[in-house]
């Protein structure tokens, strides 16, 4: 597969905001790789101390960084096949943004109730879970737009139903983690408190 730009035979340019999604998708998914790495290694060291939570965090961190990072991948390339694996790694990434909001607006609604001076951490927690989600929600609307089929290359027609209707079942999993978040404030042994 050749790498997007115009050299391409057939195909569009990649639109500039889309290499920058690109580039910040890989440089977060790196950072999570490199923070996943840094985790199992401690891990590894003090694995008498080390719990059950303490390795699901680790591997949860390396499975959100993988979409990240091939999603942004596949945006950088041309052809059905990367298509498809961006849309694929957009619509999994979708569903672990929608796990990182109700995560954290319920870390927020219980620390709020607790009084819990570190309310201020679980809030910004919220907003960066926020506006990556809004950030991975516009990928997948522009995977299904007409634009997208030219910058990949791919064969004229409509995509799939299913494509066009991913951004409102994004936006309705995103809604749906806002409304069931809280409900999870008082399960104790999600919190570091």
């Amino acid at each position: 597969m050749p790498y997007a730009s115009h050299v391409a035979a057939g195909t569009g340019r990649t639109p500039i905001g889309i290499i920058m999604f690109a580039a910040s998708h890989l440089l977060l998914g790196g950072t999570l790789f490199l923070t996943a790495g840094i985790m199992l290694r401690n891990l590894m060291v003090w694995r008498a101390r080390a719990g059950w939570v303490d390795w699901l965090v680790a591997a949860l961190v390396a499975l959100e960084a993988t979409p990240l990072v091939f999603g942004a991948v596949m945006l950088l390339l041309k052809g059905t096949l990367a298509w498809a694996a961006a849309v694929a790694s957009f619509s999994v990434l979708a569903v672990f943004e929608a796990i990182a909001i109700a995560y954290s607006i319920s870390m927020t609604v219980r620390y709020v109730r607790q009084g819990n001076s570190d309310v201020q951490w679980a809030g910004i927690f919220f907003g960066m879970s926020m506006m990556l989600a809004f950030l991975c929600r516009v990928v997948v609307g522009y995977l299904g737009a007409p634009k997208a089929r030219a910058t990949f290359g791919l064969p004229p027609g409509d995509p799939p139903a299913l494509v066009k209707m991913l951004p409102r079942m994004v936006m309705a999993l995103y809604m749906l983690a806002l409304i069931a978040g809280p409900m999870f404030s008082g399960v104790r042994v999600l919190f570091p408190d």
